[in-house]
């Protein structure tokens, strides 16, 4: 939004959740989809464990809640196509009604970005913008994650595709690093996105206390009784 000026009617943070969400239904491979229908779950997820240890909602924050944040990522997924995102709405208990109208607010949502992004969208003559990539070490239960994001190149994958599409006005750098927390930021000065490894840790803790099931019950013969007594 900074580097397009891109102009911004309401809270910002708002904005570029609704511009990754659709950004990712254009996309519209099965992974795209499964990392939507993720994120809605992960913020889900989160509001219950907020409300499980206690945390006070923070009104006052720059982002929505927790649970607006879900159901603004399922609203956009069903509008965008109500067959076959119509069970992922009702898993979350979006009413008919609201799936219906969801229909008005994809649509105009997308129209709007797709008018104030065709400035900076790059033309075959534009030469692509170099966009750097780099991923931190990482110790522990965070090891893995980063060894996870290098094989698979998502980093490469997200700036080969901004890249082609998008006229930047200067190089930038995105980064994946291990971070204090869970969070993303931008620094406008050093023009870096960092990603945190801590994101996806979180999002593991949320998924294994509160969707995995527990593993089976090892059945114990009478014979192992006998000898253990």
């Amino acid at each position: 939004m900074n580097d397009m000026n891109v102009p911004v009617l309401g809270r910002e943070e708002d904005q570029a959740d609704t511009f990754s969400a659709i950004t990712m239904l254009k996309i519209g491979t099965s992974f795209s989809q499964r990392v939507l229908a993720n994120a809605s779950q992960g913020w889900f997820l989160n509001e219950r464990r907020d409300q499980q240890t206690g945390a006070k909602p923070l009104y006052y924050d720059e982002h929505n809640l927790s649970p607006q944040r879900a159901y603004q990522i399922v609203c956009l997924m069903v509008g965008s196509d109500p067959a076959k995102f119509k069970n992922l709405a009702d898993e979350a208990k979006m009413p008919e009604s609201r799936q219906q109208s969801c229909k008005r607010d994809y649509t105009k949502a997308s129209r709007s970005w797709e008018t104030v992004l065709r400035p900076a969208r790059r033309t075959p003559d534009q030469p692509e913008t170099k966009i750097n990539v780099v991923y931190g070490e990482a110790q522990g239960d965070l090891e893995i994650f980063a060894r996870s994001f290098r094989a698979i190149r998502i980093l490469e994958t997200v700036a080969e595709r901004s890249a082609s599409e998008y006229a930047w006005p200067a190089p930038f750098t995105m980064q994946m690093l291990s971070c204090s927390g869970p969070n993303a930021t931008w620094n406008d000065e050093t023009r870096t996105l960092t990603v945190c490894y801590q994101l996806a840790f979180d999002f593991a803790q949320l998924y294994f206390a509160y969707v995995a099931a527990p593993p089976p019950a090892v059945p114990v013969s009478r014979k192992q009784k006998q000898k253990s007594k």
